[in-house]
């Protein structure tokens, strides 16, 4: 049976979670047409046993990959080289796809010719217990499009992608490893390479966030902020190179979002002369290389404007509003772009 949809699943030390994620894709209608590959990346806990429970019940549709760890995105080099399927999408190993829609969502990636789908995406917050669908790409209409007509508020992301895989493998597409962060380097690092997608209102991916240790999380954050600088960078390397300016437009959202995200951190961290020089080093580099992001962050609010018009030398003074805003005396105006994932 041919293979629709290419399933890469992150599968690094998620024993506790690997059982949802892979029972989400056994639908009777489909599993035969998805080739499933399951990458530990070097994990250390039982995950590998329990995907091997799941690969004997399912010999043609599920593999198993095994190799020494090298991060995110060393997953999607290996699995997007690997990949058998007419279409490719990346689920991570504490996530899952939404059950009910998988027949419907294999149906149209079997008729369509699009160089990718854009979909929905579920929130699931354990720690809040709260459940959202990201309001992305609410102003595209159902059905086929290309990139060069259509202005879009919002930016890719990873869980909303997928991507049909001859126009995104065997290209110049190689995410960085040993790094966190980089689905947003997958994704912004494949639009060179796509010109058509097709808007499907509907939810797919799942996305679970609130758990502790996310790279996410505030923890995450401030253990690998730095690595978020990195990806930052790949992707204004992105931006650069695009020529289309409806793709170009896109990269902007997200650097305009992560730029000003990067920002912020400073302000939460401990004081220190380290973290004043890396702000105002990371700041100064920013008004160099990407002036336009630099007065898109500007145009958010008086905040950055003082901060950015102080040519970043205002490291403490900031810290009030900051202060007011953790104890719910400072509001912002709400952004209509979605919050960086």
């Amino acid at each position: 049976m041919e293979k629709i949809l290419t399933v890469s699943i992150a599968g690094y030390n998620v024993e506790g979670t690997i059982r949802q994620t892979l029972d989400s894709l056994l639908v009777e209608q489909v599993i035969g047409k998805l080739d499933i590959i399951v990458n530990d990346d070097g994990g250390t806990d039982g995950t590998v046993a329990i995907a091997e429970e799941y690969r004997k019940r399912y010999p043609d549709s599920i593999r198993i990959v095994h190799k020494e760890n090298g991060g995110y995105g060393s997953v999607i080099n290996t699995n997007l080289a690997l990949a058998e399927g007419k279409y490719f999408k990346q689920l991570d190993g504490d996530d899952w796809f939404e059950s009910k829609q998988l027949e419907r969502f294999i149906d149209l990636l079997e008729k369509t010719e699009a160089d990718c789908i854009l979909t929905r995406v579920k929130i699931v917050n354990d720690h809040l217990q709260t459940t959202k669908i990201a309001n992305c790409y609410t102003e595209i209409e159902e059905g086929f499009h290309r990139f060069d007509e259509t202005d879009f508020q919002a930016f890719l992301t990873m869980h909303s992608v997928t991507f049909r895989t001859k126009a995104v493998q065997n290209r110049d597409i190689h995410i960085t490893e040993h790094c966190f962060y980089t689905d947003t380097e997958y994704v912004n690092s494949a639009l060179p390479y796509v010109d058509t997608f097709y808007l499907y209102p509907h939810v797919i991916y799942v996305y679970r966030r609130g758990v502790e240790g996310q790279s996410v999380s505030w923890s995450g954050r401030q253990k690998h902020y730095k690595e978020q600088e990195t990806v930052f960078w790949k992707n204004a390397e992105t931006y650069r190179r695009l020529e289309e300016p409806h793709k170009k437009q896109l990269v902007a959202n997200r650097l305009n979002n992560s730029g000003r995200a990067h920002l912020g951190y400073f302000f939460r961290f401990p004081v220190s002369k380290e973290k004043r020089s890396e702000f105002q080093a990371y700041g100064r580099k920013l008004h160099e290389e990407l002036p336009e992001i630099e007065t898109s962050i500007k145009r958010r609010s008086v905040f950055w404007r003082v901060i950015i018009g102080s040519n970043y030398r205002l490291y403490l003074l900031p810290r009030i509003p900051v202060w007011m805003k953790d104890h719910h005396l400072y509001f912002r105006k709400k952004s209509n772009v979605p919050a960086d994932e």
